[in-house]
């Protein structure tokens, strides 16, 4: 099984166990660029796509996909909230950020 097929399994699990009719496109690219383009492609009307919850300093500060793909497409997204993000995750960016800013604000005084 490649990575993609174990990537999809368990939504391809979950559509086929509900009978709702689908199929699978794979590309290759940057991740907001590539659905866009492949909603166009198809002429989708709406874009259906989980995100992981995190704050919003750390969507901004990390490139959400998200966020990407609802600023290059003219049809809706709807986001479905997925699973919490571990703390570590969470406050790995901000924390990361303040940090580097700490550096740089030392590394001025002197």
């Amino acid at each position: 099984m490649s990575g993609n097929q174990k990537a999809l399994h368990p939504a391809r699990k979950l559509v086929e166990k509900f009978g709702v009719p689908y199929s699978v496109h794979v590309r290759v690219g940057t991740k907001a660029t590539a659905i866009v383009d492949e909603a166009r492609r198809l002429r989708c009307d709406r874009i259906v796509m989980s995100t992981a919850r995190k704050n919003s300093l750390t969507r901004m500060l990390a490139g959400s996909t998200t966020n990407k793909v609802i600023e290059q497409t003219f049809v809706p997204v709807e986001v479905i909230a997925g699973e919490v993000v571990s703390k570590l995750e969470r406050y790995g960016v901000p924390a990361g950020l303040g940090a580097a800013l700490a550096l740089l604000f030392a590394a001025a005084a002197d």
